[in-house]
């Protein structure tokens, strides 16, 4: 690529001034330097990598509310298997409650049963201590 001082060596000798000067106008005029060019690069260069960090960071970003969501639906299937063991958990607590008062029920009926037992042992005592005593007076003491 050529520079425009090697375009404007190739013009008649008669009009290389003349466009050195136009050229110096254009310059002037438009204002933009090679610098301008080369920090405007650079701003360009800095940023696609800001463009690039974002984008990075958008990708980790979006893995871990992937992350996040799979979580969040394992915590909700636990929650529900949870709701289903309290439930069974309550089930057996209310049969439970029923064995007890099955039980207790029973115990009562055990101990007016064991009451009945030794009004029938004391009244046995009573009947037996009676006919001895009987036999003791038609027979006499010995044979008690």
């Amino acid at each position: 690529m050529s520079t425009i001082k090697e375009v404007i060596d190739r013009f008649p000798s008669e009009l290389q001034n003349p466009m050195l000067e136009f050229w110096g106008v254009v310059k002037e005029t438009l204002g933009v330097k090679k610098e301008d060019f080369t920090e405007l690069k650079n701003i360009v260069f800095e940023l696609a990598e800001a463009q690039r960090d974002l984008a990075q960071a958008q990708k980790r970003t979006e893995i871990r509310v992937e992350e996040l969501t799979d979580a969040q639906k394992r915590t909700e299937i636990r929650v529900e298997e949870l709701a289903e063991a309290q439930k069974r958990t309550e089930v057996k607590v209310e049969e439970l409650a029923e064995a007890q008062k099955r039980t207790e029920v029973k115990v009562e009926e055990l101990a007016e049963a064991q009451k009945n037992t030794e009004l029938s042992i004391k009244d046995l005592t009573r009947t037996i201590e009676f006919k001895i005593g009987g036999l003791g007076r038609k027979w006499g003491i010995d044979s008690e």
